[in-house]
Protein backbone atom coordinates (compact mmCIF):
# COMPACT_ATOMS: atom_id res chain seq x y z
CA UNK A 1 0.00 0.00 0.00
CA UNK A 2 1.12 3.51 -0.84
CA UNK A 3 2.90 5.63 1.47
CA UNK A 4 0.36 8.33 0.01
CA UNK A 5 -2.98 6.21 1.95
CA UNK A 6 -0.70 6.41 5.53
CA UNK A 7 0.74 9.84 5.62
CA UNK A 8 -2.37 11.33 6.67
CA UNK A 9 -4.07 8.28 7.78
CA UNK A 10 -4.94 9.84 10.70
CA UNK A 11 -6.71 12.55 9.82
CA UNK A 12 -8.35 11.04 6.42
CA UNK A 13 -10.49 8.53 7.78
CA UNK A 14 -11.34 7.84 3.63
CA UNK A 15 -7.64 6.75 3.60
CA UNK A 16 -8.03 4.46 6.17
CA UNK A 17 -11.22 2.89 4.61
CA UNK A 18 -9.20 2.43 1.01
CA UNK A 19 -6.48 0.72 3.38
CA UNK A 20 -9.15 -1.63 4.97
CA UNK A 21 -10.48 -2.50 1.51
CA UNK A 22 -7.71 -3.28 -0.21
CA UNK A 23 -6.95 -5.57 2.92
CA UNK A 24 -9.89 -7.49 3.05
CA UNK A 25 -9.58 -7.73 -0.75
CA UNK A 26 -5.96 -9.52 -0.32
CA UNK A 27 -6.73 -11.20 2.51
CA UNK A 28 -9.81 -13.18 0.20
CA UNK A 29 -7.52 -13.79 -2.71
CA UNK A 30 -5.09 -14.98 -0.65
CA UNK A 31 -2.02 -11.96 -0.82
CA UNK A 32 0.66 -10.42 1.82
CA UNK A 33 0.03 -6.36 1.93
CA UNK A 34 3.22 -4.38 2.57
CA UNK A 35 2.19 -0.96 3.92
CA UNK A 36 4.47 1.35 3.13
CA UNK A 37 5.87 4.82 4.63
CA UNK A 38 4.96 4.33 7.99
CA UNK A 39 6.45 7.23 9.73
CA UNK A 40 4.89 6.79 13.64
CA UNK A 41 3.80 5.04 16.26
CA UNK A 42 0.05 6.38 15.84
CA UNK A 43 0.40 5.14 12.01
CA UNK A 44 1.32 1.63 12.79
CA UNK A 45 -0.94 1.31 15.38
CA UNK A 46 -3.77 2.13 13.71
CA UNK A 47 -2.53 -0.20 10.73
CA UNK A 48 -2.47 -3.11 12.69
CA UNK A 49 -5.06 -2.61 14.96
CA UNK A 50 -6.75 -3.23 11.09
CA UNK A 51 -5.86 -5.73 9.88
CA UNK A 52 -2.11 -4.97 8.13
CA UNK A 53 0.67 -7.36 9.00
CA UNK A 54 3.26 -6.22 7.09
CA UNK A 55 5.25 -2.69 7.18
CA UNK A 56 8.02 -0.79 5.90
CA UNK A 57 9.10 3.07 6.70
CA UNK A 58 10.53 5.37 8.92
CA UNK A 59 9.16 3.98 12.16
CA UNK A 60 11.68 1.40 11.69
CA UNK A 61 14.84 2.64 10.32
CA UNK A 62 16.07 5.04 8.12
CA UNK A 63 17.65 3.43 4.75
CA UNK A 64 21.08 1.85 4.68
CA UNK A 65 23.80 1.89 2.17
CA UNK A 66 24.27 -1.58 0.92
CA UNK A 67 27.33 -2.01 2.12
CA UNK A 68 25.50 -1.72 5.69
CA UNK A 69 23.14 -4.74 5.28
CA UNK A 70 24.00 -7.91 6.61
CA UNK A 71 22.56 -10.97 4.89
CA UNK A 72 21.70 -12.68 8.00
Amino acid sequence: IDRTFVQDIVEKPRDLAIIKTIVELASILHLDVVVEGVETKQQFDLLRNNGCKLFQGYYFGKPKPIGLISEG
